[in-house]
C-alpha cells in the first residue's frame, strides 16, 4: 500500500500512481516497458504529462523532463491519439457488455456459476433455493441476453469479456466468495 498526499493506492502500478501524483501537484512522466496501447491510454487519461518507452535516449528523456518542468510537455498528439483509441475501445466494450447490465446481481452470479460448469441443480443446492427458482432465474437471464440456451449465454459472457470482468469485480469485494466454485 502506498500513500501519496491524501490518496492510498493498493498494489500500485505506475499507472495507478499517475492520478494521485497529479493531485499532489506533480508533473508526471511515465517511463514504461508497457506496449499495450490501452494501458498507455489509461496513463494519459489519468493525467500523465508524457509517456516514454524505457528504451528512450537519455537526451530525449532530459528534454522531456525540462519541457514538463517548464509547463510545455511534449507528446500532445500521442496523448490525443491514445485517448481516441481508449474512447473507441470503451464504446465497443460498453456495446458488448450492455446486455449484461440488465441482469440482476443474482442472475449475474448464476451466469458465472453456469460458466464455471455448475448445473442448475448444483446452483439450487448451493443457494438454498428450489430448482424451479434457479430455472426461472436462468430463463430470465436468457431472455434479457436475447439467447436461447445456457451454452449461448456462457459463450456470450466469455466472448464479450463480461465473465472476466464479473469475476474480477467479485474478487475485489471483501468477503465475497465467487459463486458455486467447485
Amino acid at each position: 500500500m502506498t500513500t501519496i498526499g491524501a490518496s492510498t493506492v493498493h498494489n500500485p502500478s505506475g499507472i495507478d500512481l499517475v492520478e494521485p501524483l497529479k493531485e499532489y501537484g506533480s508533473s508526471v512522466i511515465v517511463l514504461t516497458g508497457v506496449v499495450d496501447r490501452m494501458q498507455l491510454a489509461r496513463a494519459a487519461m489519468a493525467g500523465a504529462d508524457a509517456i516514454l518507452g524505457k528504451g528512450v535516449a537519455l537526451a530525449a528523456l532530459v528534454d522531456t523532463i525540462e519541457r514538463c518542468v517548464s509547463g510545455n510537455p511534449p507528446g500532445r498528439a500521442l496523448k490525443d491519439e491514445l485517448l481516441g483509441e481508449l474512447r473507441l475501445h470503451e464504446m465497443t466494450r460498453n456495446r458488448l457488455l450492455g446486455p449484461f447490465q440488465r441482469l440482476t446481481p443474482r442472475e449475474r452470479d448464476i451466469l458465472a456459476a453456469l460458466a464455471a460448469g455448475s448445473s442448475a441443480r448444483e446452483i439450487a443446492i448451493a443457494s438454498y433455493v428450489s430448482l424451479g427458482t434457479v430455472r426461472s432465474q436462468i430463463h430470465s437471464l436468457l431472455v434479457k441476453l436475447g439467447v436461447g440456451s445456457q451454452h449461448k449465454a456462457v459463450a456470450m459472457a466469455h466472448e464479450s469479456g463480461w465473465l472476466a470482468t464479473h469475476l474480477q469485480e467479485s474478487l475485489e469485494i471483501p468477503g465475497l466468495i465467487p459463486p458455486c466454485s467447485s
